[in-house]
């Protein structure tokens, strides 16, 4: 049990048991018409993370309601109703937790302060929230409440973006009002599927399953989360034998185990139930657990990193606590626990405050006695990957000797028959009843029997006790024990009785297990071949440092130290697991970088294939960012540390592959569906059999050497044996692993499994223009002065004006008025509107720019003249910027942005898969039919506002292709404003050097933003389904075939049956096929390369 002081606080108020909310994070506005990119050249942002450490998405069945708090859509009374409304589910979460808590009459006891408390005593506590809540109607939706207001101007703009930094409490929501959809939230999930159903007023989101997700804000502080590394799980039936009993258990929220990662995730309230219990319940069904990682849910907005340090031996009690109080008076460190039972000490800290060199030495100090290591990713992979070496070598061990022991019997089964002395010396009787044949058969079957079928006796008897239901080691064992049984009873009774002759067939149990061995050996090596893949990305990780500091390891903070070389500077090899953010790290030419940072002395190339695919060396210098584990090509450099290496790209890339192996393909329903049904059946079809055949033999139908007993058991036992719901069980699983892994490989990150399966029925696909089609780095190509006659003045007020707004648009302004070495100054008064422009002072003047729209709701006019020249440089493809200068217009700015170059051949490889194309653009009907002209895109949508695309991308959804299909939409986009669009499309896209919300919101994740691999992600999902395919049409034709034939189906016209003892090969031609062929798809290259 973790002991720690995360509970130690005085629970002097009710107030306790109410969740913090987190206040919702003002995004950017952008000025422009259309969605942002990122300015970063090259840069994938270290923002591509797990899933699960970004935002915990707990399944289970759970309401919500919500109510949106802005001043644009609801009073401030509406807003506080809404808030109090969530805080009671939280507060009856945690009063019904201790109530079934106190029912299971648990006596663990949570520390508060200094003074122990009991459950009854929590309970008491909380009393007073009971007297204050009504029962409350709940329902399966989250909805959220948006009322419209007056003083909205989000209703008027249109969007909804971003908030004031003094208004940091109000939540962000759509512009529901004017468009009737509501398209983003800040900090919550955009929900799928979703549709304001009732005008501005309200917008009710539903799932596209029956069911809702519990967030980060539903759960209570003593809900916590655990990582475990399960053994032994043989394919996705174990898997799904273990998630079944875990889920049954009280206080666990939700579990997910994965066979082909050897993990289970598991979120449970501590108050119910303990770890070490769950651990325990897993270990029961046969399978070794440990704790990989276990962590607190918080809903608090203070970054938190958790590193794990493992002890070789256990603490004692009184070490345990001294441990623990003296590291959490360590700045920086928010929690600290001890797991007795796998000796794990687990800090969860501040990064910007500390790291794990820093509680390190802390362990060392306080107590320098116990050996410990740091439990970090790779780390853990390397514990998995010795754990599959381990199971291979006792599966090896078990093949080969039960091979041996196998071989007289196999002589004596079916060689020395043949020979005729040897035979008649063998069948002589040296006791009534028994001869050499039996006894051979006796003495080498009874240890593979026994001792090296243990495990399966073992693994079917746990899923009998604890799942309550049989698995695939139960038709084994009940086959082979039956066999073994018949032959010795028979034997037993031809002993004493001296009419009766036996009819043994030892040789069946023992060959049989023997080859169910060798199944198993054969499928474990295909397994790790293919979990491997997934291992492989953290071993390109550089493992080693050199920290440079000042003396008594005092960080550098100034340039010129490493300039004079000054003597005080020190320099220290370190593990790469202990460099923490803001250390300077050495960096030597030909030598990998530790991790990623940026630039902060020095100059060089660096080879960032391993990241972008880009086998070009990139030239930084001092400011530039760089990957952990790239290689320094040429010159040393220094880099300040931003991301540790337990959070840095390519260990938030590995999370991601991790993560996305948890979530099971929709098809995978198919095979748990026949998993779950499969064993019963098979035994009653084997009891069918049995009745059968021994009837048909004593009615005379049939004429036999054997006894009717034996001959009809024969059948009954091929049945049991050849039987594999393991293949069923391994072929979506399998092929899902290998394709992400591919995927990663090319560049292209599925999110998880069921978005591949969607993926390949894409046949519509929506482009946003800039950044993605384009380069999204335009250049100024003209600037008009309509009024005045300076336009170095002109240049420095649209500059200056510019010089807030972080679109790309205005960045290449400001940029290209600052080239130009014209003087500019910060705006005052700011104000930015997203699709539309901005509005500020420069130099005393009111500036307003914009685009068309913008000038007409600011009262600008517009002559034709000016009109004309306008039009004649949109008709060009460029972009205009208005600018009105103190209530007219003083001229424009004209933009040009280029194709990217892949953009063509993307757009006509789609139109050969008769795959429908559009181009949606806040930017003019004009400038966007250019673009989409030039590529060939005949349907394009305009002057669409951000907070517009998502509604276009659903008008799509609900209509359907030109050849009457319904459309699969997938939305390519890169900016913020792309976010609720690439959410609502059945597969959103994300290039790689996008926004991070993009990145978080989006299904798969563009690495190299090249959309070629556009291409490579549809093309791999297809292959990688058709594979799935392929493995079900494998293992359905098995034993649609399989179990006919030993059921002797053809046995009266043809003389056909499988001996029991062959059928033991069922294994080898059922699942290990499987996963070869998943397997096959390693060899998977894109057409398009």
């Amino acid at each position: 049990m973790f002991k720690g002081s995360y509970y130690e606080k005085v629970l002097d108020e009710e107030e306790s048991f109410k969740p913090t909310t987190t206040p919702s994070s003002p995004s950017e506005q952008h000025e422009d018409v259309d969605s942002t990119s990122s300015e970063e050249n090259n840069i994938l942002p270290p923002m591509i993370s797990s899933p699960m450490e970004k935002k915990e998405n707990i399944t289970v069945d759970r309401m919500e309601t919500k109510a949106c708090s802005k001043a644009c859509c609801s009073s401030s009374s509406s807003s506080k109703a809404g808030c109090s409304e969530e805080e009671e589910q939280h507060e009856h979460s945690a009063v019904n937790s201790t109530h079934k808590h106190s029912k299971r009459g648990t006596k663990s006891k949570l520390m508060y302060g200094k003074k122990k408390i009991k459950i009854s005593q929590l309970q008491h506590l909380t009393k007073q929230h009971d007297e204050h809540h009504h029962e409350e109607e709940t329902t399966s939706e989250t909805t959220n409440i948006c009322e419209k207001s007056s003083s909205s101007n989000c209703c008027s703009y249109g969007s909804c973006s971003k908030e004031k930094q003094k208004e940091p409490n109000n939540a962000i929501v759509s512009d529901c009002c004017s468009s009737g959809s509501c398209s983003k939230k800040s900090n919550v999930p955009v929900e799928k599927k979703s549709t304001c159903t009732s005008g501005c007023c309200q917008s009710v989101s539903t799932s596209t399953e029956s069911r809702t997700e519990l967030k980060l804000d539903n759960l209570l502080p003593n809900h916590k989360s655990l990582h475990l590394t399960v053994r032994n799980l043989h394919c996705a039936d174990c898997a799904n034998m273990v998630e079944g009993v875990l889920i049954k258990k009280n206080g666990i929220l939700n579990a997910r185990v994965n066979s082909m990662t050897d993990s289970a995730h598991v979120v449970y309230d501590e108050l119910i139930i303990q770890e070490t219990l769950i651990v325990k319940s897993i270990q029961d069904l046969g399978f070794p657990t440990s704790v990989s990682l276990l962590k607190n849910i918080s809903n608090s907005d203070q970054e938190t990193l958790t590193t794990m340090f493992e002890f070789k031996q256990e603490l004692q009690t009184h070490k345990v606590d001294e441990l623990v109080k003296s590291i959490e008076k360590g700045d920086g460190i928010i929690h600290t626990a001890y797991d007795t039972s796998s000796c794990l000490l687990q800090v969860a800290y501040n990064p910007d405050i500390t790291g794990t060199r820093d509680i390190k030495k802390m362990i060392e100090t306080i107590d320098s006695s116990h050996m410990f290591t740091i439990m970090s990713g790779s780390k853990a992979n390397e514990i998995t990957d010795q754990n599959n070496k381990n199971e291979i070598k006792i599966w090896r061990r078990n093949l080969i000797v039960s091979f041996i022991l196998s071989i007289p019997v196999i002589f004596t089964a079916f060689i020395f028959p043949m020979i005729k002395p040897v035979d008649e010396f063998l069948k002589k009787e040296f006791l009534q009843g028994l001869n050499s044949y039996i006894l051979i058969g006796f003495i080498f079957s009874t240890p593979i029997q026994f001792y090296f079928g243990r495990p399966l006796y073992m693994s079917a008897y746990r899923a009998l006790r604890y799942a309550k239901k049989p698995n695939m080691d139960t038709l084994v064992m009940l086959s082979t024990t039956t066999a073994y049984v018949y032959s010795l009873v028979s034997t037993i009774i031809a002993m004493f009785v001296e009419t009766y002759k036996a009819e043994a067939f030892f040789e069946t149990s023992a060959l049989l297990l023997t080859f169910i061995i060798l199944g198993r050996f054969l499928e474990i090596l295909a397994k790790g071949q293919t979990s491997s893949i997934l291992t492989s990305i953290l071993k390109l990780r550089c493992t080693k440092a050199f920290l440079i500091f000042r003396g008594n390891y005092e960080r550098i903070t100034c340039q010129t130290e490493l300039v004079n070389n000054s003597h005080a500077v020190e320099e220290e090899e370190i593990d790469t697991d202990l460099v923490q953010r803001g250390d300077i790290l050495k960096c030597l030419p030909g030598s990998k970088i530790p991790t990623d940072g940026v630039v902060f002395y020095g100059t060089t190339s660096i080879d960032e294939s391993m990241i972008s695919g880009e086998s070009i060396p990139v030239n930084k210098d001092v400011g530039d960012f760089v990957y952990g584990s790239t290689i320094n090509q040429f010159g040393t450099i220094y880099i300040r540390v931003t991301k540790t290496s337990s959070e840095n790209t390519l260990s938030s890339i590995d999370k991601l592959i991790h993560e996305s192996q948890n979530a099971k393909v929709p098809i995978q329903r198919i095979a748990d569906n026949v998993s779950a049904v499969f064993v019963p059946v098979i035994i009653g079809i084997s009891l069918l059999a049995f009745i059968i055949w021994i009837s048909l033999c004593y009615a005379g139908v049939l004429e036999t050497d054997l006894h009717p007993i034996t001959f009809a058991l024969q059948f009954s036992l091929a049945i049991l044996v050849i039987s594999c719901p393991c293949a069923i069980s391994l072929a979506a699983p399998t092929a899902v692993m290998v394709g992400i892994a591919k995927g990663v490989e090319y560049g292209v990150l599925f999110k998880n499994g069921a978005v591949i399966e969607m993926c390949h029925k894409v046949n519509t696909v929506i482009f946003d223009k800039t950044g993605t089609l384009t380069n999204g780095k335009p250049v100024v190509t003209d600037v008009l002065l309509f009024e005045g006659d300076d336009l170095k003045q002109f240049k420095a007020i649209i500059g200056s004006a510019e010089l807030g707004s972080e679109h790309v648009i205005g960045k290449a302004i400001s940029t290209h008025v600052e080239k130009e070495g014209i003087a500019i100054e910060q705006p005052v008064d700011y104000q930015a509107v997203p699709g539309k422009g901005l509005k500020c002072t420069v130099y005393g003047k009111q500036v307003i720019a914009g685009n068309c729209t913008w000038m007409k709701d600011n009262s600008i006019e517009i002559s034709e003249t000016q009109q004309e020249q306008i039009l004649t440089l949109e008709n060009q493809g460029k972009t205009i910027v208005h600018v009105a200068i103190d209530g007219s217009l003083h001229g424009i700015v004209a933009l040009s942005d280029t194709l990217k170059v892949e953009s063509k051949r993307v757009i006509d490889e789609l139109k050969k898969k008769n795959v429908e194309i559009w181009v949606v653009s806040g930017d003019n009907q004009v400038t966007t039919r250019y673009i989409a002209n030039q590529l060939g895109i005949e349907n394009v949508m305009a002057n669409v506002l951000p907070a517009y695309k998502r509604e276009k991308v659903l008008e799509l959804q609900q209509g359907k292709t030109s050849n009457g299909k319904k459309r699969v939409v997938a939305m390519i986009g890169d900016g913020i404003n792309d976010s609720p669009s690439l959410a609502q499309a059945d597969v959103g896209f994300a290039i790689g050097c996008g926004s991070d919300i993009a990145l978080e919101t989006a299904d798969i994740i563009l690495v190299k933003s090249d959309l070629r691999d556009v291409l490579v992600a549809l093309d791999l999902s297809r292959t990688t389904f058709r594979r799935i395919k392929l493995n079900f049409l494998w293992a359905f034709l098995y034993n649609a075939v399989g179990i006919p034939l030993s059921a002797g189906a053809f046995y009266p016209i043809l003389g056909i049956a499988i001996p029991p003892a062959i059928a033991g090969l069922s294994e080898i031609f059922s699942s290990i096929p499987v996963i070869l062929f998943s397997l096959l798809l390693k060899f998977y290259k894109p057409k398009i390369y």
